[in-house]
């Protein structure tokens, strides 16, 4: 499994259980976990509760991100973990 593969199921198991939103690929990283190979994708997305939402998009400026860590099975292509991103 590709990185970029991980990133698709990891977007696809976010979007089970954050909704759909726009989901962007932050960080990606091969590492293991209990013995586990997997693929660690951090995704960005917009804050769902945002600050003063109608003011950022006045003044032209983005809205802020969260931050999510999936960790992706490199063997079986498996989401089975979602944490916060530090």
């Amino acid at each position: 499994m590709t990185a970029l593969e991980a990133f698709e199921k990891a977007k696809t198991y976010a979007r089970g259980i954050l909704g759909d939103l726009d989901y962007t690929l932050e960080e990606v990283e091969f590492d293991t976990y209990k013995g586990r190979p997997v693929w660690r994708i951090t995704i960005g997305f917009p804050k769902r509760r945002p600050t003063a939402p109608e003011l950022m998009q006045a003044i032209g400026s983005a809205l802020p991100l969260e931050y999510k860590t999936i960790l992706v099975d490199a063997n079986t292509g498996e989401p089975f973990a979602m944490k916060l991103a530090s």
